[in-house]
C-alpha cells in the first residue's frame, strides 16, 4: 500500500495571504523610509497585526497544516510548507493513537486528525487542505489507536505554533 496526500486548490489563499501581507509590509516600510507616512500609533498597531497575521500562516497554517504526508506500509513521512519542508520519517505504531477535531467555519465543517505521541500533537492532517483525506484517515484507523474527539480549541493552535 502507497498512498500520499493529495492538496485541495484552497491551499492557494494561505500563499495569496501571505503575499499581500508581505507587500502590504513592504509598502508601509517603504512609506516609513521615504516619509510618505509619518509613524503613529494607529500604524504601528496596523503593522503588529499583520507581522501577527504572517506569522500564523508561515508558522501555523503552513508549516503544520499544509503538509505533504506520505504513507507507505507501516511508516508515513511527513513535509512541511506543501512537501518543500525537511521530511520526517515515523512508523505508524509509534503514535499512541490519533484524535479528532472539528473546526466549523461559516459555510462547513472541516476535521483535523492529529497524530499523537506523548500527548502531543506530532502530525496534523486537515480536512480542509487535504483533497484525499478521507483515504488518508481510512489507512490510518487501520493501525493506529483511536482516541477519540477532542473539541477544536484556537488557543491551543496558537500556542503550538511556537512549539
Amino acid at each position: 500500500m502507497h498512498l500520499h496526500s493529495k492538496f485541495k486548490f484552497r491551499i492557494a489563499m494561505p500563499i495569496a495571504m501571505t503575499l499581500f501581507v508581505l507587500v502590504l509590509l513592504g509598502f508601509i516600510i517603504g512609506s516609513f523610509i521615504d516619509g510618505s507616512i509619518s509613524p503613529s500609533i494607529g500604524i504601528f498597531a496596523f503593522m503588529l497585526f499583520f507581522i501577527f497575521l504572517l506569522i500564523w500562516i508561515v508558522f501555523g497554517e503552513l508549516r503544520t497544516k499544509v503538509i505533504r504526508v506520505e504513507l507507505k506500509d507501516d511508516a508515513v513521512m511527513v513535509s512541511s510548507y506543501f512537501g518543500l519542508g525537511k521530511k520526517r520519517m515515523y512508523n505508524l505504531t509509534q503514535f499512541e493513537g490519533f484524535e479528532t477535531a472539528i473546526l466549523p467555519s461559516n459555510y462547513d465543517k472541516y476535521e483535523y486528525l492529529y497524530l499523537m505521541t506523548n500527548g502531543k500533537k506530532v502530525v496534523k492532517l486537515s480536512q480542509f487542505y487535504h483533497k484525499n483525506y478521507n483515504e488518508l484517515k481510512t489507512v490510518i484507523e487501520g493501525t493506529v489507536t483511536n482516541l477519540g474527539e477532542k473539541s477544536f480549541s484556537m488557543i491551543e493552535e496558537f500556542k503550538e505554533i511556537f512549539q
